[in-house]
């Protein structure tokens, strides 16, 4: 008989209780009626013959001892939303970004973030998030994305995979060391190449319609860190350029510059002689 965390045991035959740690000394905590208290034992033998393991779903736990279970071992899954209460007593809502027992969650458009266990958290269902206009990239999806921040030096290392229109086609990645984004297709046929050069071209065409300044550099990789970190927290893509061309202002050409002043200019003619009465 193996016995690991988690698992259901009885003491005695009777007493029903659970693995908190151990596979052969344990720690089980069980609840005692009697004193309406939680009871931990701790280095028990897991070979006692005090210590039996019933059938799975042949006994039920105490609501008190089913509710310590619960927060002991409750797992929420990464991409999920949750809403929580914070040291203030005010509720939130947000994205985890790191499931398991202990999660972490991002909130207030990505703006703030706290962790803790994952009971603290409760699941609610996906809001409804504020939506772009359609685009080219609404084929086009990201999923198994992580990144590594031990490797994070000059940019953000990372991995996920592409899919267009449900179909695995290729994964991507960063080594974090300064280089531009890789892209390895899943299969070399004249499919798949088609594919890789419409992403490029798509990806382009996605940044200029929603308010991208200057010339394209690497924004496949700006629309996957998007679509991965920013899209789940409501924010759109043109919220998002607003915010990268707020950034990038200082270091953008003098001729760009001017263009911009010329532009901003002339749509101000346009809106003062549009109130002229003929």
């Amino acid at each position: 008989m193996s016995i690991n965390k988690g698992d259901i045991v009885l003491v005695n035959k009777t007493q029903v209780s659970y693995v908190l740690s151990g596979t052969k000394t344990l720690h089980l905590v069980t609840y005692d009626e009697k004193s309406d208290s939680m009871k931990v034992y701790k280095s028990v033998p897991a070979n006692s013959p005090q210590i039996s393991k019933p059938p799975v779903g042949s006994v039920l736990m105490h609501p008190k001892l089913q509710a310590r279970y619960e927060q002991d071992f409750k797992t929420i899954t990464k991409g999920n939303y949750v809403e929580f209460e914070d040291s203030a007593g005010s509720r939130h809502q947000g994205y985890v970004v790191k499931g398991g027992n202990k999660v972490t969650v991002i909130y207030d458009q990505g703006e703030k973030q706290c962790s803790g266990p994952a009971h603290l958290f409760t699941l609610v269902e996906a809001p409804i998030l504020e939506a772009d206009e359609p685009s080219v990239m609404d084929d086009w999806s990201v999923s198994k994305y992580k990144e590594y921040k031990g490797m994070s030096q000059e940019t953000i290392a990372f991995t996920a995979t592409i899919y267009y229109k449900g179909e695995s086609v290729f994964t991507v990645r960063n080594d974090g060391q300064g280089g531009s984004m890789e892209l390895n297709l899943h299969k070399y046929d004249e499919h798949h190449k088609s594919l890789q050069t419409a992403f490029y071209k798509n990806t382009i065409e996605w940044a200029k319609q929603f308010g991208l300044r200057g010339e394209p550099f690497e924004v496949d990789e700006d629309w996957v860190h998007w679509y991965a970190n920013d899209r789940p927290l409501g924010i759109t893509a043109k919220a998002y350029f607003k915010q990268q061309n707020e950034l990038m202002a200082p270091y953008r050409s003098d001729d760009l510059k001017k263009e911009e002043g010329i532009a901003s200019e002339a749509k101000k003619e346009n809106k003062n002689s549009s109130k002229l009465k003929p």
